[in-house]
């Protein structure tokens, strides 16, 4: 009988994207709101938000083509497929 086995790591990243600076005097709308309504309006509307280098079309484009991966230290799972080959074929 053959068998078919397919291994799949799962490991624990940190995505960090660059940070950056937006004056408030561009953005009208930030004017008199709290860090939590700043924080709601920029989730909600961060790909309105112009590029800051004029490369993307927005910001959001922009952040996600410029991060870094850094592994996490801890625990790694493993998944192990296995499926006979005739259930393949039968499948």
């Amino acid at each position: 009988m053959k068998l078919r086995i397919r291994l799949e790591k799962i490991a624990h990243m940190r995505v960090i994207y660059p940070e950056f600076v937006i004056d408030t005097i561009d953005y009208p709308r930030l004017e008199g709101k709290n860090t939590q309504e700043i924080r709601n309006y920029v989730v909600k509307y961060l790909s309105e938000f112009p590029s800051q280098s004029g490369a993307y079309d927005n910001l959001k484009e922009e952040l996600e083509n410029q991060k870094d991966y850094y592994p996490l230290n801890g625990d790694e799972d493993y998944q192990i497929y296995i499926e006979k080959e005739d259930e393949r074929a039968s499948g």
